[in-house]
């Protein structure tokens, strides 16, 4: 198994998602600034997440600065990539996932930004914030949300197809992309959502990249924490 490179927008998000797969016994260090991801050849974390501090930069700066991270990191190793996004999807989404697809060349990203553990839930492509799930505080439209800056298609993996399992997730990936989308967000109203979409983007490998707050990562860290375990890397 890879090295696993999270990369967050700010610092809070780097610290939040590496400490999910902390927590699942895997070492983990936070870098605060991309610059400091020349040290990863030399050392052993099976885990490393990186803050490129782009939540409040322009646009075209985030873009630019995921795009060097992601350039240096493919000089560095061969990792498996986490994309770390704010569960209110704040920030610059749409650019910085533009970098991921000019460097790694997936064929689409999933994107589970719901957080249900902290009143983040998504149904129907609608991002329901704070409050309960039937009367949140603010529902923002994802997929306006994440489209917005790209011409990228956007499309919804609906939460009927979520409850039918892993493989009904990954059919439904294939048919979306076929249909032209590039960018999938998953509809997730529990933990069992998160657990399902967690082992489809494990199963979906390099095909996807894999776009989330730190729910998704405590589901996907679950997942391959064994499997990094069984490879040598160093355990806590």
């Amino acid at each position: 198994m890879k090295q696993i490179v999270i990369v967050a927008d700010d610092l809070t998000g780097a610290c939040d998602t590496g400490i999910q797969f902390r927590k699942r016994g895997l070492q983990t260090r936070v870098l605060v600034d991309p610059g400091s991801c020349e040290m990863l050849p030399s050392e052993a974390f099976p885990v490393y997440s990186i803050n490129t501090d782009t939540r409040s930069a322009s646009p075209a700066q985030a873009r630019r600065i995921t795009e060097e991270l992601l350039e240096r990191l493919l000089q560095l190793g061969d990792f498996r990539y986490y994309k770390k996004v704010d569960s209110v999807l704040r920030g610059n989404i749409a650019e910085e996932l533009e970098a991921f697809f000019t460097y790694l060349k997936p064929d689409f990203a999933l994107i589970v930004p719901a957080f249900p553990k902290t009143g983040r839930w998504l149904r129907d492509g609608q991002l329901r914030i704070g409050g309960t799930k039937e009367n949140p505080e603010l529902i923002v439209n994802a997929i306006e949300r994440i489209a917005s800056g790209t011409t990228r298609k956007c499309g919804c993996i609906p939460l009927d197809t979520v409850r039918r399992g892993v493989e009904a997730v990954v059919q439904e990936t294939e048919s979306l992309y076929r249909q032209g989308c590039t960018l999938m967000v998953a509809d997730t109203w529990c933990e069992c959502d998160l657990e399902i979409l967690a082992e489809a983007a494990h199963l979906l490998g390099r095909r996807c990249i894999c776009v989330g707050s730190g729910g998704l990562a405590s589901h996907l860290a679950h997942k391959i924490a064994p499997v990094i375990q069984e490879t040598g890397m160093p355990p806590v």
